[in-house]
């Protein structure tokens, strides 16, 4: 699919082709796509489910006990750890 495996993390793949960058993070069998275009990340997530069985869950907002916080209108995006901060103050 044109997806090379970056060096300084085996488990994050890059597609690059021109002006579209598309970040995939790969964790066991949950993945997630960063790009800023929304068109090629549906095509990302179209090709992929011609070759596995795939679910498409929406925008990524919790990915490997981070919560992920956009606001497209101030393009910024916030990352919190706050259920894992209530998990450890009910040990």
């Amino acid at each position: 699919m044109g997806y090379k495996r970056i060096e300084a993390d085996r488990s994050v793949y890059i597609y690059s082709n021109g002006d579209v960058r598309i970040f995939v993070p790969i964790y066991i069998d949950d993945i997630t796509f960063a790009s800023k275009s929304t068109s090629a990340v549906d095509a990302a997530v179209k090709e992929l489910s011609s070759h596995f069985k795939c679910r498409d869950l929406g925008a990524t907002e919790f990915l490997l006990g981070i919560g992920i916080t956009r606001d497209r209108s101030k393009r910024s995006i916030s990352l919190h750890q706050c259920q894992f901060i209530l998990d450890m103050c009910l040990f």
